[in-house]
């Protein structure tokens, strides 16, 4: 996720570059060409918008810090892989064949004949 985000950061700083030349262009021509958007208008949203981003990988990472506890402590390490798969399986088998009107009760596939797909 890291190496991700690295990329994600070196484009974040060249918009915001952009952004920042953009917003300079219109605070020059604000009571001149434009009257709506002034410095003290546009500057708090440029820093919240730089500080959410340069935030994100910690964000990103403190909530997946927070769902793998929560799993942990819900499940307590008496999750079998294999048994989880096949209750998943089963699950969505069984959305499927609810939607195509099927009631076959075995797994097999092909659930539905051609006309739901």
């Amino acid at each position: 996720m890291g190496e991700l985000w690295d990329n994600s950061w070196q484009i974040l700083l060249v918009s915001y570059a952009l952004l920042i030349l953009i917003a300079g262009v219109i605070v020059m021509g604000y009571q001149t060409v434009q009257t709506r958007h002034s410095a003290k208008e546009i500057a708090p949203r440029l820093v919240v918008g730089f500080l959410a981003g340069a935030l994100s990988l910690w964000v990103a990472t403190k909530g997946i810090q927070i769902a793998n506890a929560l799993v942990a402590a819900i499940m307590g390490g008496g999750l079998d892989a294999s048994a989880a798969g096949v209750a998943l399986r089963d699950l969505v088998m069984g959305s499927l064949k609810a939607a195509c009107g099927s009631s076959s009760s075995d797994s097999s596939w092909p659930v539905c004949s051609s006309r739901c797909w």
